[in-house]
């Protein structure tokens, strides 16, 4: 029987920062990526909204990898390079392994305003 392909986009990760030799790559499965960040309201001086400041923007991503079982997982505070884009790991799950391969969701933040 021949070794199964598998197909898909890239994602890349480190253990430390991705300039580091460090650098692990899986195979995406599925993705979703929400906006979102802080904002505020100002109100007058009867209590009325008069606007609302949106800022802190962040990106939360919501990735399912498959990897091979001898491939570091990503570990929390780590860094996932997706799409052109490096977000700050939030949290793992492994959803299954079996026959040399791990399934994996990750969740990870997009910030604007940092650059790892």
């Amino acid at each position: 029987m021949a070794n199964p392909i598998i197909k898909g986009v890239n994602a890349t990760w480190g253990t430390g920062d991705l300039d580091v030799f460090d650098i692990c790559n899986g195979i995406v499965t599925r993705a979703s990526r929400k906006k979102g960040g802080a904002d505020d309201v100002i109100y007058d001086e009867n209590g009325f909204t008069v606007s609302k400041v949106y800022f802190d923007n962040q990106d939360e991503l919501s990735i399912d990898l498959i990897f091979g079982e001898d491939t570091e997982e990503p570990e929390r505070g780590g860094e996932l390079l997706f799409n052109g884009c490096v977000f700050l790991v939030d949290e793992t799950e492994l959803m299954w392994e079996q026959r040399g391969w791990k399934k994996m969701r990750v969740k990870a933040t997009f910030y604007t305003n940092l650059t790892p």
